[in-house]
């Protein structure tokens, strides 16, 4: 799917994260590059200097092992559970320590 901003959605994790954000006042971009490399984050929150890789359910060892060196270089939250994106958005605009995963 793509967005008003002519970014792409790649999975339904991806756009059902996005349309949670467009029902908030939380400003984010998509598809931003990590800081000093030419890596891409799924979504990106410049207030909280905050970026966020979406996990699929389905995925391999080694989509996996990605996904954790990422969090290792650029410090990225993962989020595995559509169950726990509002936990994550609850933790990140109210201040709270973020969790690694959600």
């Amino acid at each position: 799917m793509h967005t008003e901003c002519g970014k792409y959605l790649r999975s339904s994790s991806e756009i059902f994260f996005y349309y949670m954000l467009k029902n908030t006042k939380i400003l984010f971009t998509i598809e931003e590059r990590y800081k000093d490399s030419n890596m891409m984050c799924d979504f990106y929150f410049p207030e909280y200097d905050c970026y966020v890789e979406i996990c699929g359910t389905k995925h391999s060892t080694l989509y996996d092992e990605r996904m954790k060196r990422k969090q290792e270089l650029f410090g990225c939250i993962l989020l595995r559970e559509q169950s726990k994106y509002g936990d994550f958005l609850d933790d990140l605009i109210n201040g709270r320590k973020l969790k690694s995963e959600y």
